[in-house]
């Protein structure tokens, strides 16, 4: 196996071959072909004057294919040393993404850990003001009630955790514990409960309506509310073939309609679950619901007023809020 020159080898060569220059590419085939003659033509048993005119034509030729010689030589180890300056930078820079996704795996996990503070200390929070509300007995607004209804299920994920429940053994328990959100009757008011602790936390029950503590103690509210409950339970007993049944009767083919309640000749109740966010904005449409009507009461559910033909038309709709989010915008 052939080994380079020594850095003291190729020095005296070169200084041997003084100013000679690299053999030209036409110099090399020359040489070949000048090895290949006096290789296979006939030699004379006397003085081979052939080969010897060759061998003088090789012998005076040989500094530029020496010097070629060493360029090459030169050039294969310049190149080999760029190759492995190469090798050793990408073990550097192999070395330097190992410490920067150690220092970013750290940084998740510092991450995770402060999420996790916030999110336990806002949990906290809600619960602390769930729970003085509940001592004082004062109504919660709709975002307590939501905040309490992410607690739950939190509560249910940890449950689900611990004794292997699923989601469909935990919804209908909480159903039953805390049934259906409502909100108080009174327009100018915005509070709201769960209706099966609406009773044992002040609420009062007038026909389908309810009136929160705070409105119920006041006399002109309390008094508007009654008024309006006794004048529409006697006009839907009076009207029965009211607006609002013909109304009830046109939608009643509605795949997503659950179910109907007429309040008086003029006013009516259809609860919903549309399927997909299209359905939600054909009932929108139809029954020309103004934007600033639409509330969402949590737990997905929203309620809207608008109205058909002269009957006021009021909306509870289930689901609306994540069909929403899929849609990317709310109403």
């Amino acid at each position: 196996m052939s080994t380079s020159l020594s850095p003291a080898q190729r020095a005296a060569i070169a200084a041997q071959l003084g100013d000679a220059k690299a053999a030209t590419d036409g110099l090399l085939v020359s040489f070949g072909k000048a090895i290949v003659d006096r290789r296979e033509h006939e030699h004379p048993k006397w003085e081979d004057l052939f080969c010897l005119n060759l061998s003088s034509y090789m012998g005076e030729r040989a500094a530029p294919v020496l010097r070629r010689l060493l360029d090459a030589e030169a050039a294969r180890d310049e190149l080999r040393a760029r190759v492995a300056d190469a090798v050793a930078s990408v073990a550097r820079l192999e070395q330097k993404r190992v410490e920067l996704e150690r220092i970013a795996n750290v940084e998740r996990a510092r991450v995770a850990e402060l999420e996790a503070a916030r999110l336990t200390e806002r949990q906290a929070g809600y619960q602390r003001a769930i729970n003085v509300m509940r001592q004082e007995k004062l109504p919660m607004s709709v975002g307590l009630l939501e905040a309490q209804q992410e607690l739950d299920a939190l509560d249910a994920a940890q449950e689900k955790n611990n004794r292997e429940l699923t989601a469909h053994e935990f919804a209908p328990a909480r159903r039953q514990r805390l049934g259906e959100p409502i909100g108080c009757s009174n327009p100018r008011c915005s509070q709201g409960e769960w209706s099966a602790k609406a009773a044992e936390r002040g609420w009062e029950q007038h026909g389908d309506g309810w009136l929160c503590p705070q409105c119920a103690a006041d006399a002109t509210d309390r008094s508007e509310f009654l008024a309006a409950q006794e004048a529409s339970g006697a006009e839907a007993e009076a009207l029965p073939d009211s607006p609002a049944a013909v109304a009830t009767a046109h939608f009643s083919g509605q795949p997503d309609l659950e179910s109907s309640e007429i309040h008086s000749a003029t006013r009516v109740t259809f609860t919903i679950r549309p399927r997909t966010y299209e359905e939600w904005r054909w009932w929108v449409a139809h029954l020309t619901v103004p934007v600033d009507s639409i509330t969402h009461r949590g737990n997905g559910l929203v309620t809207a007023k608008g109205s058909y033909k002269g009957v006021t038309v009021h909306l509870m709709a289930h689901g609306v809020g994540q069909l929403a989010v899929e849609q990317g915008g709310a109403s």
